[in-house]
């Protein structure tokens, strides 16, 4: 039966400036730095078996779950990875990512072209879904799954045409890669037996429901028995078969990830309402729908089934939204070429598009729109983004603390690779052992919590992200940590802190080391005594010379050295916490007052001014101005800023009582 999916479209002049763009696009935004955590534990594993020579069966880098089965089921990507970056460092990973992505949308582009549609009209899908794909294309496993996917797709839209060895091969070798570098592999059966049985059901179907159809009537059903039964046996071509068969299927590890971990929450879900992916995931869903019902006359199922059960899991899981995308894509053109109506307009806008003008004008539209929509997604700069606790590893292993620490599962991840044979982790982003998991969780609850996983695991430190970046539950540990006396902070910079636990360490290190009087969180919730204020100062400059790129601690030198009465040393200090975070309000309100404090009010207007432009809506912005224009001696331009307040919120006191002094 000859169909739309016979028909292989020749791409023209226009087709090929519009791959053009799709494929500058695909590399452009894959120019980010390293971010993600995973990347870190991938090469530490892929470190471990090269060293080693031998596959890793038990958990070897744990102190809480040592030994318990576990088998790295991304390793022969975690072993590109490591050889890659022992080559070429952070920048051939980019590169890596740049391939992987490129190929994914050439891929498609072919696949696109195989089905009889024009580059032209499909780019700026085709674009729609590298930016719905964008925030998953971190440096991880699953990029090597998309490739597989799309791979997969292409040979399932042109299997009637493979003879002999030709329909066998790629799929299996396929099959037998996916299995040993990601554990997404079941895909690959899976939806080779939906689009085969759906083909197989729309042939026996046809007589007695029309409205059905497959796409290709005759094929040798007895081949693609097989090719499933071998595929299905390919997943068993790995290291260790039952590790590798089970951990994917763990019930218990993927009910407490889809409650806690914002990879397997639902796209609408509120806490990802600002995600990267909308509304390009909404975008697919319309055009899928829409390619559905267009063809529901003489409905091809395989495409349809294909497309809908790609869909609902990412309907509960955005991680499976780009699985879905890459799917669904060319399914839909298949379905869109199975609709008369449809396939007569695109063949005029496809004609029409073959004069130079047309398709000039078109592909500018086009490159100018995706440029527009990705420009944010390109971030040019330094290959490894500065996230990770290089100061705090480098503090505890320089000093020999933190034996046995608990920390957040990113810091694990990176910890595998920072500090490889020096430290073991408390957890980390590649085992999620249940038990394990909820103690985690458990010790970020309450007080209780936090003391029985310390007791349970001997915890010797705490290694935390900073309170202003922390989550819910490590501001619950924080707090904790800084009421229990058997505790110390003693390091701080803007990506981690170090609790020790007292008795774990020496009396004169601790002396030495702890910070006992300044704690961010404590350190305005009660007046000192003049000997604490010079105990405190000399704190916080210990801590601003241990991390000097720390805006926090400058800023809370700033208010120590103006409570001391001190203007002009707590200006500087604000000034440096500025220069560091130059958006941070709460540090321009602070160099207003104290610049005029310093008999400097030039500076305060400059900072009370950009104060209110980036605050705009809060009438304490505009007060800060005008008492800035008070103390600068322009009393007009501090009644419009005090009238900016008042007309914001016509009950502030403090707009009042300013107004009242300048009448």
């Amino acid at each position: 039966m000859a169909n739309a999916s016979d028909r292989i479209h020749r791409p023209s002049t226009g087709d090929w400036i519009a791959a053009a763009v799709v494929l500058a696009f695909s590399a452009l935004i894959s120019v980010f730095p390293i971010r993600d955590y995973d990347v870190w534990w991938m090469m530490a594993v892929g470190r471990r078996i090269l060293e080693t020579r031998s596959f890793i069966t038990t958990d070897p880098f744990t102190f809480t779950v040592a030994g318990t089965p576990w088998a790295p089921q991304s390793y022969l990507g975690a072993i590109l990875f490591y050889g890659l970056y022992k080559a070429a460092g952070a920048w051939g990973l980019i590169a890596l990512r740049m391939v992987l992505v490129v190929a994914i949308a050439g891929v498609t582009l072919r696949t696109l072209a195989r089905v009889g549609t024009s580059w032209l009209l499909a780019s700026p899908v085709v674009l729609v879904v590298l930016l719905n794909a964008h925030s998953r294309f971190d440096l991880r496993a699953h990029l090597f799954e998309y490739l597989f996917v799309a791979l997969l797709v292409w040979f399932l839209l042109t299997a009637h045409e493979r003879k002999g060895r030709s329909f066998f091969v790629l799929p299996l070798v396929l099959q037998v890669l996916w299995v040993n570098t990601h554990p997404s592999f079941p895909l690959g059966p899976v939806l080779t037996g939906l689009f085969f049985a759906a083909e197989r059901a729309a042939g026996k179907l046809e007589r007695s429901m029309p409205f059905l159809r497959p796409l290709h009537a005759r094929r040798d059903w007895r081949r693609v028995w097989l090719l499933l039964g071998l595929m299905v046996v390919a997943c068993l071509a790995n290291p260790a078969p039952q590790l590798f068969l089970t951990q994917p299927f763990g019930t218990e590890q993927r009910e407490l990830l889809s409650r806690f971990t914002l990879e397997w929450k639902s796209p609408f879900d509120p806490a990802l309402r600002h995600g990267a992916l909308h509304p390009y995931y909404e975008i697919l869903l319309a055009l899928s729908a829409l390619a559905i019902v267009s063809a529901i006359a003489r409905l091809p199922l395989a495409p349809a089934l294909l497309i809908v059960a790609t869909a609902l899991p990412s309907l509960q899981s955005h991680r499976f939204r780009v699985e879905f995308a890459l799917v669904s894509l060319p399914m839909m053109f298949v379905l869109f070429q199975s609709t008369p109506v449809v396939r007569s307009l695109a063949g005029r806008v496809v004609r029409g598009a073959r004069a130079p003008v047309v398709w000039g004008v078109v592909a500018a539209v086009v490159a100018a729109g995706v440029l527009a929509a990705g420009a944010d997604r390109v971030e040019v700069g330094g290959p490894v983004a500065e996230r990770y606790p290089d100061e705090a590893f480098e503090f505890i292993q320089r000093e020999n603390i933190a034996r046995r620490p608990f920390h957040t599962i990113g810091f694990g991840s990176y910890l595998l690779w920072d500090l490889y044979g020096v430290r073991s982790s408390f957890i980390d982003g590649r085992n999620f052992n249940a038990p394990l998991y909820r103690d985690f969780l458990t010790c970020q609850t309450n007080e209780p919590g936090r003391r029985q996983v310390t007791g349970k695991y001997d915890l010797d430190a705490f290694i935390l992200p900073p309170v202003e970046t922390s989550d819910a539950g490590m501001r619950n540990i924080h707090a904790s940590l800084v009421r229990d006396t058997a505790w110390s902070l003693a390091h701080l910079d803007r990506v981690a802190w170090v609790y020790v636990r007292n008795d774990a360490v020496e009396g004169p290190w601790l002396a030495a080391n702890a910070y006992r009087v300044y704690h961010p969180l404590t350190l305005t919730a009660r007046s000192r005594s003049p000997e604490e204020m010079d105990s405190l100062t000399a704190e916080l400059e210990r801590a601003t010379s241990a991390a000097s790129d720390y805006a926090q601690t400058w800023f809370h030198l700033g208010l120590v050295r103006n409570a001391r009465g001190e203007p002009v040393p707590a200006l500087a200090a604000l000034e440096r916490a500025h220069a560091l975070e130059p958006g941070d309000l709460a540090v321009l309100s602070q160099i207003g007052q104290t610049a005029l404090a310093a008999g400097e009010p030039a500076r305060a207007v400059a900072a009370c001014e950009e104060l209110a432009r980036l605050d705009p809506d809060r009438a304490a912005s505009w007060v800060y101005l005008a008492r800035a224009y008070a103390g600068a001696g322009d009393r007009a331009r501090a009644q419009q800023a005090l009238s900016r307040a008042l007309a914001i919120d016509p009950q502030n006191k403090a707009a009042l009582d300013l107004r009242g002094r300048l009448r």
